[in-house]
């Protein structure tokens, strides 16, 4: 992903933007957490052994604070 982003833990979308375009994209924390609540149900991990990370490859700055397990 390239680009400014913008966005919060607590919202639905969040936006990349390039120049004058704009893109809304799913808030990945809440991609995130179904994700992990999937692994939870099928492999019986207890929730505690799971730890949501997420990680934007390519040339992309945010542009709002971002919690911890965003990088």
């Amino acid at each position: 992903m390239k680009g400014w982003i913008f966005g919060d833990e607590n919202q639905k979308t969040w936006t990349q933007k390039i120049y004058k375009h704009t893109n809304k994209f799913q808030n990945p924390l809440h991609q995130n957490y179904k994700h992990t609540k999937t692994l939870e149900a099928l492999f019986k991990i207890d929730k505690n052994k799971i730890f949501s990370i997420i990680t934007f490859v390519g040339d992309s700055t945010f542009k709002t604070e971002m919690p911890v397990n965003v990088t």
